[in-house]
């Protein structure tokens, strides 16, 4: 119960306090409950086998211990109730790649490894992970492009086969569309004789250049070499 307090009246001896006996009444019920919250006997007592949360008895104050953070627990303190979870940055992780995903348990790690010519390394001073890339087409079994390769000016060498839709570029510095009206609308016939095995070998072996004269030169400039 609560303590009761003795009506002391308004002013000395007004008679509208407690009379003696009334007032020592309460002062009896008062020490007999204060005597029931706390005697020289009670004690804090600790059960099962965790962690003791009582520490003593300090007069008549019972001292617990203070339940705090560790480096993987986070401890809440609510209105009524005290709770102790597992560090959310602990638990199962889910991780999703291009092809597939897994989940790592909780307290494990996950490693990353390169693949053709791709490296790994990480970087403790900054805790940062680190991922370096050497890779070459010749490394790849099949490689495809998603978009515009871009040269930059830069030379595509030992060629073996070529397969395109389309090539816009020139050739030897020769724009060949300036010369498409040149093989078009040509009826060359039978086309019999050795080595003939191009349109420009026909031309060589049977069209007749016209050069004119020596005095009077004309048509292209050919350089045949010397006799």
């Amino acid at each position: 119960m609560a303590i009761e307090l003795i009506n002391i009246g308004r002013i000395a001896n007004d008679g509208t306090g407690d009379d003696l006996r009334e007032a020592f009444t309460k002062v009896n019920r008062s020490l007999e409950d204060l005597d029931l919250r706390i005697d020289d006997n009670t004690e804090g007592l600790n059960v099962g086998a965790g962690a003791e949360v009582f520490k003593r008895r300090n007069g008549y104050d019972l001292e617990f211990r203070t339940i705090v953070s560790g480096a993987n627990a986070v401890v809440t303190e609510n209105t009524n109730t005290v709770t102790v979870a597992v560090d959310p940055t602990l638990a199962d992780r889910d991780v999703i790649a291009d092809a597939g995903a897994m989940t790592v348990p909780a307290r494990q790690g996950i490693r990353v490894m390169g693949e053709q010519g791709i490296t790994t390394s990480v970087d403790q001073a900054s805790n940062s992970l680190l991922i370096s890339g050497n890779a070459s087409l010749s490394t790849d079994t099949n490689p495809t492009l998603t978009s515009t390769l871009n040269g930059n000016q830069n030379d595509i060498v030992n060629i073996d086969l070529m397969t395109a839709n389309n090539v816009a570029s020139l050739v030897h510095n020769i724009d060949i569309r300036d010369h498409e009206g040149f093989f078009e609308d040509f009826d060359l016939g039978e086309v019999r004789g050795a080595g003939i095995r191009s349109f420009l070998d026909y031309f060589r072996y049977y069209i007749d250049i016209e050069f004119g004269t020596v005095d009077n030169p004309i048509g292209p400039d050919l350089d045949f070499g010397a006799f």
